[in-house]
């Protein structure tokens, strides 16, 4: 015959295990958090780096003379 476990363990044995996946629980929503942070710091990055590319272009365009448009023999 199996031993049936007093109501006093199965009670601290249940409250350890809640207690366990809470801890769990609440590290991976950190995670979560974190995780969130991080890829909206990497896209804000990624956007001032296009700006940044956008600008210095406008800079060499701006400066450079452009070619007149053609326009065609058939006029």
């Amino acid at each position: 015959m199996i031993p049936t476990p007093a109501p006093g363990v199965a009670r601290v044995v249940g409250a350890r295990v809640r207690r366990a996946d809470a801890t769990r629980a609440v590290g991976a929503a950190r995670n979560a958090a974190v995780s969130m942070a991080a890829g909206r710091a990497r896209h804000l990055d990624e956007l001032r780096t296009l700006r940044d590319l956008r600008a210095i272009e406008e800079s060499f365009t701006s400066t450079e003379r452009r070619p007149a448009p053609r326009r065609s023999a058939r006029a």
